[in-house]
């Protein structure tokens, strides 16, 4: 995981083996780790649901 000087915090997930296993080989596909395929994942989602919501605040007359 490239780390770039920011600080990290280590989370415990609990998966299914079979999520666990399409996971690694997903990650091993694109040549990066496990880790490096969630955080990934998660920036992708956080950053839509954030867009998401600043569109609906912006609809609704908010944060103008």
């Amino acid at each position: 995981m490239k780390n770039s000087g920011k600080s990290v915090k280590k989370l415990s997930v609990l998966l299914s083996s079979e999520l666990h296993l399409r996971s690694k080989r997903q990650a091993l596909l694109n040549d990066q780790t496990l880790t490096d395929l969630i955080v990934s994942l998660l920036t992708s989602y956080l950053d839509s649901v954030d867009s998401a919501s600043q569109e609906k605040s912006l609809r609704n007359g908010e944060g103008i």
